[in-house]
């Protein structure tokens, strides 16, 4: 096996100012978590026309790592690479562009941009494609197309896809032809960080007369509808928010990131470990987020008539047995809010999305109506923080109780009053 260049001959090379040398350089620097120094030499890469480097510029700008976030550079950076037909452009244009911020909504116009990223292989684009076929459990054309590209990220040795297929594999969902090597695909999870997924409620594949394959992004979207159950604190529920693969996803996409979860520090503008919490959990943060986290993201906040781009990163969070949260308020206190986008406003809505059922204990409470809510797999409750007159509301007390026993996963959205996020 070759060995990879050594950095002292990377600059060499690069002295000559050929871009593609420039952009090999860059990538070095950046892979050595040197994002600063790599910013020159990508830049002057992508100024030559370079279309790798327009997209390692544009990212750095979208995601502000190594140079000033600036999404409008971003964007413009991407659309010179996308002309140059770089996949990895469209791709990330289709992630930008479900914001509707930066890039129009254009769904259709997505959908044509991420399916370009996935005929050139790059892995977000299958997953998130392999999600959207595989969402029609009757549709058995649709589930073929989609194994098949779970098959193919595993083979790229993407986690994700391999645990999403293993647990097909399980939960005796696979509809094609092709058997695979159990141990194969939960070696290549492991190896990204998934361990053992939990016992979820299978899905299981039921012909049905449609066999289209449509690349519909708007029926990704669709939702049902919440239910009211309480008027004081404002309280609604539904289930179905989140198919039984959706919650695998999240799971599969957060379990390597777990860290000992931290509350608001009422004394500071900062966090901190807290008795009263004793979860793990994971912020997907921008540079997490796929595309299919995104897109459900979309859907999660429609479902409660917020738009996404209200939402700060999406957590999810890890309960195992003795773990809980102890009663508490999600309206941020004063010096965190100072501190943290106060022009998007106070967190308006809280929604939880449980991923998983619970053996025994985990449920959430509110004392004030002396409400609790049982997790089940896709069921989603939401909660209004302020009262009527736009101001944080004490009766929105509430707790996680005690696992008893099993685990809980779960999926908090805190959406804000106005938009929280730059794309």
């Amino acid at each position: 096996m070759t060995s990879a260049p050594a950095l002292e001959d990377l600059r060499r090379a690069a002295t000559s100012g050929a871009p593609d040398a420039l952009y090999a350089l860059a990538k070095r620097l950046i892979a050595d978590s040197e994002p600063e120094q790599a910013f020159a030499p990508v830049s002057t890469a992508a100024q030559a026309g370079h279309p790798g480097a327009q997209v390692e510029l544009a990212r750095m700008y979208l995601y502000g790592v190594g140079a000033p976030p600036d999404v409008a550079q971003s964007v413009e950076w991407l659309q010179r690479a996308e002309r140059a037909a770089h996949p990895g452009a469209s791709y990330l244009l289709a992630l930008i562009a479900l914001g509707g911020i930066a890039v129009e909504r254009d769904l259709e116009a997505t959908a044509r941009r991420l399916l370009t990223a996935a005929k050139a292989g790059l892995v977000p684009a299958v997953r998130a494609l392999a999600m959207h076929f595989g969402r029609d459990r009757t549709n058995v054309a649709a589930m073929r197309q989609s194994e098949a590209l779970l098959a193919q990220g595993a083979a790229q040795h993407d986690g994700v896809c391999a645990a999403l297929l293993a647990e097909r594999v399980r939960h005796g969902e696979l509809v094609g032809d092709v058997r695979y090597a159990l141990d194969g695909l939960d070696r290549v999870a492991r190896n990204a960080g998934i361990r053992s997924m939990p016992a979820l409620p299978a899905s299981p594949v039921v012909p049905g007369p449609d066999n289209r394959l449509q690349l519909d992004l708007e029926a990704n979207l669709r939702a049902p509808t919440f239910v009211a159950c309480s008027r004081a604190p404002r309280i609604a529920i539904v289930d179905g928010l989140l198919s039984t693969e959706d919650c695998r996803y999240i799971i599969a996409m957060g379990m390597p990131h777990l860290i000992r979860s931290r509350v608001a520090d009422p004394h500071s503008d900062g966090w901190m470990q807290h008795p009263g919490r004793t979860s793990d959990d994971t912020a997907f943060d921008a540079l997490l987020e796929d595309f299919h986290l995104r897109l459900l993201q979309l859907r999660m906040a429609g479902a409660i008539g917020m738009d996404f781009t209200c939402a700060e990163p999406m957590v999810m969070l890890h309960y195992g047995p003795g773990q809980e949260y102890f009663p508490h308020r999600d309206y941020l206190p004063p010096e965190t809010l100072a501190a943290n986008q106060p022009e998007a406003g106070q967190r308006a809505i809280t929604l939880l999305c449980y991923l998983s059922e619970v053996e025994a204990g985990g449920q959430t409470i509110f004392p004030k109506p002396n409400s609790i809510v049982t997790p089940a797999a896709g069921r989603a409750v939401a909660f209004w923080n302020l009262d009527d007159n736009g101001r944080p509301d004490p009766d929105t007390l509430h707790a996680g109780l005690p696992v008893q026993s099993g685990e809980k996963w779960l999926a908090t959205l805190w959406l804000r009053e106005r938009r929280h996020r730059s794309f």
